[in-house]
């Protein structure tokens, strides 16, 4: 009997450190690390969350991408992040830079083209500013594109129009339809 007692005290005693190891590395994996970057496995749908989300997209030469986020979840089964205040910086062949910024955005990790929503703004290096409420990127063709009302404005035009695409390599820009812009020295 001595020896059953023994037996099952060293066996609880094993439970007990194994709990304590999980949840030290659980608690690891959900505290910030020193980049102020804070990583946490979930349960659900979402297999891993990330505040403070930085990414960039380096595989073309001519041209590169970065994605920064307040927060990223990933969903693997989906091959998707999730983004929530998403600031996207595009960066063509010829040096030209592209901000954007949305409320929401969805990063497919199999193509690298990202869907923003939510007054999502797009300001390109030499001020010229696009918004519209949905904005889509094609890292394949390099193309800005919506179906939605957009708003353009540089120095001096102002354009509004319904559906739009942006190609970067090429800086040509066409509005679909309902197009009706002001020309003035003095918009800004």
């Amino acid at each position: 009997m001595q020896h059953v007692v023994t037996t099952k005290k060293a066996i609880i005693a094993a439970g007990a450190v194994l709990f304590v190891i999980a949840a030290i590395t659980l608690y690891s994996f959900s505290k910030k690390d020193g980049s102020g970057i804070a990583v946490r496995i979930l349960s659900g749908e979402a297999d891993l969350e990330v505040q403070n989300f930085h990414y960039t997209e380096v595989g073309d030469p001519d041209s590169r991408w970065e994605v920064n986020a307040d927060k990223a979840l990933y969903i693997k089964k989906k091959e998707e992040v999730s983004l929530t205040k998403v600031r996207l910086k595009l960066l063509s062949r010829d040096g030209r830079v592209y901000r954007m910024t949305a409320m929401e955005g969805i990063l497919h990790r199999d193509s690298g083209d990202i869907e923003l929503t939510g007054n999502v703004v797009a300001i390109s290096d030499a001020g010229e500013r696009v918004e519209a409420e949905n904005m889509k990127y094609s890292s394949l063709n390099k193309i800005v594109y919506t179906d939605e009302d957009v708003f353009l404005k540089n120095n001096d035009i102002e354009v509004v129009g319904r559906g739009m695409k942006y190609y970067l390599e090429k800086d040509k820009l066409v509005l679909f339809s309902q197009v009706k812009a002001v020309i003035d020295k003095d918009v800004s």
